[in-house]
């Protein structure tokens, strides 16, 4: 059996991160844990709440302690939500030591995850926050590509 590996995703709002992530976990290899699921199930908190990142924050951890008992099991975990940051990547790159992480980036370009967004919005599923085209280009610039001497596995969709 293949040592298990940790997906992280990175890109824009609606680019289509759970849908890869759902895709990651449909063939029974792997654990999806969602973010924005968990903390709108145990907070009902949206996400420009002036809470949500504490909140967040120890939802993540919580999901690690699960997500770690699922890799000690010898199965992947996929942490579905957005890894836009390197600090971010680098705390969940220790946490997951020392098994293999994949980083996979989807790049779509701004104006079609905003129209992608906006659809959402108007469907309003459940786990998922409402955004609009002006939040998504807004979140454009709180993201940090990978950088080479993060020594990632990359996966580009």
């Amino acid at each position: 059996m293949p040592a298990p590996r940790v997906h992280l995703l990175h890109g824009l709002p609606a680019s289509g991160k759970t849908t890869l992530a759902q895709s990651l976990a449909a063939d029974g290899r792997a654990v999806r844990f969602t973010l924005d699921e968990w903390v709108l199930a145990l907070h009902e908190l949206p996400f420009d709440h002036a809470d949500y990142p504490a909140k967040a924050a120890r939802t993540k951890d919580a999901i690690f302690s699960v997500a770690g008992q699922v890799l000690a099991a010898g199965v992947d975990v996929v942490l579905d939500w957005n890894h836009w940051r390197r600090a971010e990547r680098e705390r969940t790159v220790r946490w997951a030591a020392p098994h293999r992480v994949l980083l996979h980036v989807l790049d779509v370009p701004v104006d079609r995850a905003a129209e992608q967004a906006v659809r959402r919005a108007r469907a309003n599923p459940a786990g998922r926050h409402v955004l609009t085209a002006a939040d998504v280009e807004h979140m454009v610039g709180l993201m940090e590509p990978p950088a080479p001497e993060e020594d990632l596995v990359v996966v580009r969709h």
